[in-house]
């Protein structure tokens, strides 16, 4: 239906059926409003020749004005949102006036306090204390936009990335006042890094909010399924976020750039438990009436994410909890009616107050020094530059775009510097199995996985040598249902949880970066760059490598400046490429690769000089946590002879290993292989010689030998099981591109 028509048919509707028309009580309102100056509770941006641009300017107090008062409450009433929650959330939207206390002449609200007072009245009571949202609004004086801003205030946060004292989540709506409708709504996230989730030019009559449990971020649900966050449209059922699709690198991921809803789309989404001075935060003696359970804990937590040997599959997914509404007893589907109050009522207080806490990540304990906000109490909402300019909250650049094209103040800029990434797991494991792939039925697949699932089979199963000898199913990517968290450690250290895979951190400043993606069963990943604006794509093509710690191993290199390494590239031969990047740390280069997988490292040095290097865990001299070591990295034509020796014998040994009864094949194919190999020691003795022109003449004979063994490899490949064939033809191919790459390297 046309946005237009159903706007005028609900109008029509109404007048129809005896009720005020939405519109124009809207206009009503903002009237009121522009008439006596403003309102007790919000905030005029002004664009006048006095003024510097777009700033907060002070409003006469409007109390005396019962009329403008009455009009301004009409307009936040219209749109207050109704809130859905978790059946798992512990911490609602409360009045932490309750709570306030005096320290030395300040009022403030003490983050012990809160959570133990808190707590204590919610098992007394066994309902949520308190039920409160707070407004504020904002006009724009030479704009017909107006913005009711919906701040809720909860005890704690508890989520995977962060945990704080205190916890204030912002929704907003944008609305038109000469048409009276909304123009926008926008969810706040867990950070400014992170796509808030918005929709323009809603339809739906009254705002659906979706919290996240523990950590309260909100998500949209404007569609005809309001309890149930849905990112693609499907099912006859539009998409709750209108946000652009996220762009990887030179693939186009299909996933709107919002953070969602991960534990409503079928993702596993794991919490930690905060710390405070070494100890897990009920146990302080200040939170007497706060146990282990008064937090989120039982299948939603995990309690370390290194520890973990794989990556849990026990993780619930949401499940709908209690829904607040404002005017609750009056409405159906509603368990717990809210009080809307100005926002200006919490003035008085001078702060909000807690220690820092503490998580275990894999970061220093400098890092996590400077991460600390992530850890510590929030601050007010007035102190928050979005408090007064709600447009620093939209960060989708169409959504900025639509409303600077409408609204002149507005200004049509959304950064674009921003980290991007899409994680995926190298293993041996079969993939999970899902509850559900998504919300809404609707695939999750971003098109960019390399492997072909419905053909996985058990990936426990081998292939069996005719010596008896078992060779392992190489690893592949696959997609994770468990999300990750990545961490950009610079001078302001921020971390956000991925989506869908997705990573993805907005706002990144211009310095050098080290990221590093965790996530619970998984062995970290880290990189280091530098970043000049634009958008930084992570690990290789987008695609950002981890592996299950049991299936991990590191590899570490030479990383001094003294080395001269400059980049390091590492492919699995089934898998493709893992890393491709600076060395990360001072001195040692360390990447956990899979133990199952065989790979080839290339090496470049500050002169732009390459070598390669054949790295095999399965046969190298590794064993448990035991590093693998990439000594003495050399470049150069002798370094991919070496390398191609190495290869070439892998390969032989796989040949041999076939079946019998492809025995003419593989006789002549490994003839071949015989004689390239025979070749390479003649190749190497050259380089040695110094006759570089000699050893190219003869690489080019190798890499005609493993064109026509390439063809006869196919011959035989149909009898070959889809593993070794994958295995064998892959490093064929690889020898030959190699061989080509060599004939072209200086000495």
């Amino acid at each position: 239906m046309d946005q237009t028509q159903a706007s005028d048919d609900r109008d029509t509707q109404s007048a129809e059926s005896g009720g005020v028309e939405r519109r124009d009580l809207l206009k009503l309102g903002a009237l009121a409003l522009t008439v006596s100056g403003g309102t007790a509770a919000g905030a005029v941006l002004s664009s006048d020749e006095n003024e510097e641009g777009l700033g907060p300017v002070d409003l006469p107090d409007t109390s005396s004005d019962p009329a403008a008062a009455s009009e301004q409450r009409a307009l936040v009433e219209q749109f207050a949102p109704d809130v859905h929650f978790d059946r798992r959330e512990l911490w609602y939207p409360t009045d932490p006036r309750r709570y306030e206390s005096d320290r030395d002449g300040d009022v403030v609200v003490d983050g012990f306090d809160v959570l133990d007072g808190y707590t204590a009245d919610h098992r007394e009571t066994d309902t949520p204390p308190a039920p409160t949202v707070f407004y504020n609004v904002v006009e724009y004086r030479d704009s017909p936009l107006s913005v009711v801003q919906y701040w809720l205030y909860s005890a704690f946060d508890q989520f995977t990335t962060n945990f704080h004292w205190h916890d204030w989540e912002l929704f907003q709506v944008f609305v038109d006042r000469e048409s009276g409708e909304p123009v926008l709504y926008t969810g706040s996230a867990h950070s400014d890094a992170v796509p808030n989730n918005e929709f323009v030019d809603p339809e739906a009559p009254r705002p659906n909010v979706l919290s996240e449990v523990g950590s309260h971020a909100s998500a949209l649900g404007v569609n005809d399924r309001p309890r149930s966050f849905q990112r693609l449209a499907g099912d006859g059922f539009i998409a709750d976020i209108t946000n652009e699709a996220v762009e990887i690198g030179d693939r186009a991921v299909g996933i709107p750039a919002a953070y969602g809803l991960p534990r409503d789309e079928g993702l596993r989404l794991p919490y930690v438990v905060p710390e405070l001075d070494g100890a897990p935060l009920y146990d302080h003696e200040k939170l007497p009436n706060v146990s282990e359970n008064d937090l989120l804990s039982g299948s939603l937590v995990v309690h370390s994410f290194a520890e973990l040997a794989t990556p849990p599959d026990g993780i619930p997914l949401r499940e709908n909890g209690l829904s607040f509404g404002f005017d609750a007893e009056n409405r159906l589907g509603l368990d717990v009616g809210y009080d809307l109050v100005s926002i200006e009522e919490l003035r008085h207080i001078d702060g909000f107050t807690g220690p820092q806490l503490s998580y275990e990540f894999t970061v220093p304990q400098f890092v996590e020094d400077e991460f600390a906000h992530h850890l510590t109490a929030t601050t007010a909402p007035w102190t928050q530059p979005r408090f007064s300019d709600p447009t620093v909250d939209i960060t989708d650049p169409q959504h900025r775009q639509t409303l600077a094209e409408r609204y002149g103040p507005v200004e049509d800029e959304a950064t674009t510097d921003r980290v991007v990434g899409v994680v995926r797991e190298l293993t041996t494991r079969p993939p999970e199995e899902r509850d559900e792939t998504t919300a809404n039925g609707e695939d999750t697949q971003t098109g960019d996985a390399t492997e072909d699932e419905a053909s996985d089979g058990d990936a426990s199963s081998a292939d069996d040598s005719p010596d008896g000898e078992t060779r392992p199913t190489p690893p592949k990517l696959r997609e994770s249902g468990v999300e990750s968290v990545a961490l950009l450690e610079s001078e302001d250290p921020t971390a956000v949880p991925t989506w869908n895979g997705v990573v993805s951190l907005s706002g990144v400043t211009h310095e050098s970066h080290r990221l590093t993606v965790n996530g619970a069963g998984r062995a970290p990943y880290a990189e280091t760059f530098e970043f000049d604006g634009g958008t930084y794509t992570a690990g290789v093509d987008g695609v950002v490598t981890v592996v299950p710690n049991e299936e991990a191993v590191k590899v570490r290199a030479d990383a001094s400046e003294e080395s001269g390494i400059a980049n390091v590239r590492f492919e699995e031969d089934v898998a493709g490429p893992v890393y491709d990047g600076k060395p990360d740390g001072e001195d040692r280069f360390g990447l956990y690769v899979n133990r199952h997988g065989t790979y080839t490292a290339e090496i470049t040095d500050d002169e732009g000089e390459v070598g390669v290097f054949r790295v095999t865990p399965g046969t190298d001299d590794a064993s448990g946590d035991e590093a693998l070591t990439i000594d003495t990295p050399e470049t150069g034509k002798r370094s991919f002879v070496t390398f191609l020796q190495s290869l070439l014998d892998e390969i032989l040994a796989g040949v041999r290993d076939l079946v019998d009864d492809i025995g003419p094949l593989r006789e002549l194919l490994l003839a071949l292989l015989r004689h390239g190999r025979r070749l390479l020691d003649r190749v190497l003795a050259r380089v040695d010689e110094g006759n570089t022109a000699k050893a190219s003449e003869e690489l080019g004979v190798l890499a005609d030998l493993l064109a026509f063994s390439a063809e006869s490899f196919d011959a035989l490949a149909w009898a070959l099981p889809e593993s070794t064939e994958a295995r064998l033809g892959s490093q064929i191919t690889q020898a030959r591109r190699r061989t080509e790459q060599a004939i072209d390297v200086p000495a």
